[in-house]
């Protein structure tokens, strides 16, 4: 298993963030479980200080942008490539970690922010997050993606939609503006 970024810094493992998974894989209980134990490959890394995409000091808490929030996916021989385009965070960031589990029938993926020295400023920016896993295999997934970030006070689901590796090796979905 092994995670990596394309065009940003070296990929460091994460134990905060598998924690953050863990329990949130905790919560789900029975057979409704997306990932069934030991069934499911994770992988972890961290984007430091990432470029804002909007130059200047972003826009005030509250604000809306117009570029649309999207996942972007691409699967090759076992190696599934995301990006998280126009991403919404505070504009004084340190890092964002992210955590990955690719089960058999969900990938679950959490991004989280780590605010700046002096807990970040009043102001979001937008980002382009890349990162992947390896070992996935080919098939049918409901792909869910959470963010943690101050402004939204806690882990909330921004993405949850179905994507075929097999027959749709590519692809993207948008939140609706």
């Amino acid at each position: 298993m092994k995670c990596s970024l394309r065009n940003h810094a070296k990929p460091q493992p994460i134990v905060i963030c598998l924690m953050v998974l863990s329990i949130l894989l905790a919560g789900c209980g029975g057979n409704d479980s997306p990932v069934g134990t030991g069934d499911g490959v994770e992988s972890s890394a961290v984007i430091t200080a990432p470029e804002c995409i909007e130059p200047a000091a972003g826009r005030a808490l509250g604000e809306t942008y117009a570029a649309q929030e999207c996942l972007v996916w691409n699967y090759d021989d076992g190696n599934l490539w995301l990006t998280h385009s126009n991403a919404t965070y505070n504009c004084c960031l340190d890092s964002i970690s992210v955590s990955m589990v690719a089960g058999q029938q969900t990938i679950t993926v959490v991004e989280r922010e780590y605010l700046a020295a002096g807990g970040g400023c009043h102001c979001l920016c937008q980002y382009n997050l890349d990162y992947s896993v390896t070992n996935v295999t080919a098939g049918q997934y409901t792909l869910l993606l959470f963010s943690e970030n101050s402004n939204a006070g806690g882990l909330q689901l921004l993405f949850e939609f179905p994507i075929d590796l097999t027959s749709s090796p590519t692809g993207s979905h948008c939140l609706e503006p």
